[in-house]
């Protein structure tokens, strides 16, 4: 699960470490395995389904070679991420075809300064002003953050992954946090939830 809440001009990103594949389930906290990379120009990448098609991603060039200064728009992601992602996919054989249609294996959400997208399997580029979530329990985490009476991004985000964790079996601790503004990766592990 990863979720992304933007913020007086700041995006907080927050994600869950486990990768699961059937009955396989391990939790991974070392920088190059977390599902939020973080690139040297200063841009987010966090991206949930098939690892090795979000690796494929997080190494494409375009992104890699944005230049820092510049301000990072949907036209730059649609003409030049998403294309080469689906040209790449297409390679590796990491691309599925629903009645004709081709899709991404994985979902991804970029975020840079104060600009926030989510590209979605199909290639879609939306432009978050608020908040976007990807992954296994979406729709709870949804509600959360909804709901929210606090005002602290990276608590709303914490408690959403906290929650999910306790009935999402693809879902847990310990939690990613990382911020458009101070760039810094913090590990944290979830608290206990009372669901009843």
């Amino acid at each position: 699960l990863l979720i992304a809440i933007k913020r007086n001009n700041i995006v907080y990103l927050g994600s869950d470490t486990q990768t699961s594949k059937g009955n396989f389930k391990r939790n991974f906290t070392d920088i190059e395995r977390l599902k939020i990379t973080k690139l040297d120009n200063d841009i987010l990448i966090g991206t949930v389904g098939n690892v090795y098609a979000g690796n494929v991603i997080k190494m494409d060039k375009s992104l890699s070679s944005f230049p820092k200064e510049e301000k990072l728009t949907k036209e730059f992601i649609v003409n030049n991420i998403v294309s080469t992602v689906f040209e790449t996919s297409e390679k590796i054989k990491m691309i599925k075809n629903e009645n004709g249609i081709k899709k991404l294996e994985i979902l991804f959400i970029i975020a840079k300064n104060s600009d926030l997208f989510l590209v979605l399997s199909g290639g879609t580029v939306l432009v978050i002003d608020e908040y976007a979530s990807i992954g296994s329990g979406v729709d709870a985490a949804n509600v959360i953050i909804r709901n929210q009476i606090i005002n602290d991004p990276k608590s709303i985000i914490k408690e959403a992954l906290t929650y999910v964790s306790s009935f999402e079996s693809s879902v847990s601790a310990p939690f990613v946090f990382i911020n458009t503004q101070d760039m810094k990766f913090e590990i944290e592990w979830g608290f206990y939830v009372n669901c009843t």
